[in-house]
């Protein structure tokens, strides 16, 4: 770049004076801190020096100075052309620009220059096309995918002044058609969730869209869970009122209905246990499975004491123990060995002691 600027100098050198040369290789240049002012100058990789030189040898920020296209220019000796850079450098503070490293890839070799001038013409006009192609559409049924990538990968050597408009209003453009669609689709989910009449739809709904769900700001997921709420709500309580019902119906007496009870005591909580909090139905038909399996524990007590008599060993006792007694071991969260009504602890825990009594018997009769 040295060696160019310098001779561009010295073909303005009969109409100029040294510090008019020196101005106009400034001005010519300038446009680089405008473009990056960021950027420290006195350091550069090569694909930013050759996107430097790409621009200010182009005809849109060269010829302005230099009166005509690079390529146009005569072919002259570079004798004496860093002296005089040098020159301007001392004087006017030219000192980036000066940088003896500063498109090197270039210097003496006016061949690649000028190939590269006329790449750059070439880009530009492409570009130039791109952009009132742009600009003369209707934005909004623009295929935004064909304009922006060319912009941020053919077109990238030119000066960001030039592309970072378009892609900035490209990209609102695009930010905005995924609002909408996001909001489409949201509005999607919540009317299918409102149209949803069991908890299995709804978790359908929730698992089919978890992961545009978790790509929306918080603000949405908020409306999204509060309408999952508010239809789970509803669902439930239609659901929990048809089972408290049912369930009030129901009449357990045989031995056999001991299991009956436990699995559908079970199957209940599996299902409902992750939606128990502030729903008070949910503890109402959990009391009464309380109540319902005390009842038949109670009725059967005499056929529990007789498979205790029939037991030959420690092993048979024990699963008679925690079958009858220790919930925990079977349904932790539905068969407490307490109840919330007093009187039915009471019975509980005189059912209780009975069993405990028996087996005590029975196994120091058997001596085990």
């Amino acid at each position: 770049m040295i060696k160019h600027i310098i001779i561009f100098a010295i073909l303005l050198a009969c109409n100029l004076s040294p510090a008019q040369k020196c101005n106009k290789l400034k001005e010519w240049t300038n446009v680089v801190l405008k473009e990056f002012p960021e950027r420290n100058l006195d350091k550069h990789d090569y694909a930013f020096v050759k996107r430097v030189a790409f621009n200010l040898f182009s005809d849109e920020y060269f010829e302005p100075y230099f009166k005509k296209p690079f390529d146009k220019l005569y072919k002259m000796q570079q004798t004496g052309f860093e002296k005089r850079f040098e020159k301007c450098k001392n004087k006017d503070g030219l000192t980036w620009q000066a940088n003896n490293s500063l498109l090197s890839y270039f210097r003496d070799n006016f061949g690649e220059t000028t190939k590269m001038v006329l790449e750059a013409r070439k880009l530009n006009n492409e570009y130039n096309e791109l952009k009132n192609e742009i600009l003369q559409s209707d934005i909004s049924t623009l295929d935004l995918n064909k304009f922006l990538n060319p912009l941020r990968f053919k077109y990238k050597l030119l000066f960001p002044s030039k592309t970072d408009s378009l892609i900035n209003l490209l990209t609102r453009e695009q930010e905005k058609r995924k609002s909408n669609t996001e909001a489409s689709r949201i509005n999607s989910i919540i009317l299918s969730i409102n149209n949803a009449s069991t908890l299995d739809k709804i978790s359908t709904i929730k698992s089919g869209n978890e992961w545009f769900l978790s790509k929306l700001s918080n603000e949405q997921k908020n409306i999204v869970n509060q309408a999952i709420q508010d239809q789970t709500n509803k669902v439930l309580e239609v659901e929990l009122t048809a089972i408290l019902k049912t369930q009030k119906s129901k009449q357990y007496s045989l031995y056999q209905d001991i299991k009956v009870i436990d699995a559908e005591s079970s199957a209940f909580f599996v299902k409902y246990f992750d939606y128990r909090l502030g729903v008070d139905l949910f503890e109402e038909i959990i009391t009464l499975y309380k109540k319902q399996h005390l009842e038949v524990l109670i009725a059967n007590k005499n056929e529990i004491l007789k498979r205790i008599n029939k037991s030959r060993t420690k092993y048979q006792l024990k699963y008679i123990e925690t079958e009858y007694l220790n919930f925990d071991d079977k349904a932790k969260y539905i068969y407490y060995d307490y109840f919330d009504d007093t009187e039915d602890k009471k019975r509980f825990l005189n059912f209780k002691e009975a069993l405990l009594n028996e087996i005590k018997r029975r196994k120091d009769e058997l001596k085990i």
